[in-house]
């Protein structure tokens, strides 16, 4: 008997930069796909000037590339959760695919029913959320982009009524440009405290006392993109 282990291989493709280049930007892109081979991908690192930068780790719950890739199993009514957990979303309301998102594909959402459900609900005291997202020149009053189905101690995202590319959470309002692919992160500490980026710039806190218990919150309700 003989044992075969495949090692991961990494491909690096556009909008990577070629082997050697040259450049005074400030941040470049970097594009890449793994095969895992035989072994479990545990985390990534990243490493620069003898800094390590954690990339992804196994404690990633839930991962959506949005490119309908029919060899996952996607298609117009489920998109694959990458992680190790398999929360599959299920799609609803009609949205639309294309394929020119910030990376791969994307979904519009309409503001008004196109939503995406998320499966499992989580005991946790600490959470992230990070997602690339480009607002049109208007939206629908009150349209979400992601919630806990506005249950009793919600969690939401949520654009301040009428007033377009203005979204807010727990009082601290985040302004979109609109037109414009723009990363957004927000990070809930085990004391309830919620920071936000805007393409890696902090842009405010939400105060503890106007986050409900954040436990109950995930264990509650499902998640939910889009409304």
């Amino acid at each position: 008997n003989s044992l075969c282990v495949l090692y991961p291989s990494i491909d690096f493709v556009l909008p990577t930069f070629a082997d050697d280049t040259f450049t005074t930007d400030t941040s470049i892109p970097v594009n890449f796909s793994i095969s895992k081979g035989t072994n479990t991908i545990n985390n990534i690192k990243y490493i620069w000037n003898s800094t390590s930068y954690t990339l992804y780790n196994d404690s990633l719950l839930v991962m959506y590339n949005f490119d309908n890739n029919s060899a996952l199993g996607e298609s117009a009514t489920k998109v694959v959760d990458v992680s190790k957990n398999s929360n599959n979303g299920t799609i609803n309301g009609g949205m639309i695919w294309n394929s020119s998102g910030k990376y791969g594909g994307a979904y519009m959402f309409d503001g008004s029913d196109d939503h995406i459900d998320v499966p499992g609900n989580y005991n946790l005291n600490a959470f992230t959320f990070s997602f690339w997202v480009r607002a049109g020149v208007s939206q629908q009053t009150y349209a979400d982009i992601f919630d806990n189905n506005h249950a009793n101690g919600n969690y939401v995202l949520q654009m301040d009524g009428s007033n377009t590319n203005n979204f807010y959470w727990g009082g601290q309002l985040l302004a979109l440009t609109p037109l414009t692919w723009q990363h957004v992160l927000v990070t809930i500490s085990s004391a309830q405290l919620v920071n936000f980026y805007i393409n890696g710039v902090s842009s405010g806190t939400a105060n503890a006392d106007l986050i409900q218990t954040i436990s109950t919150i995930i264990t509650t309700n499902a998640m939910r993109i889009g409304n």
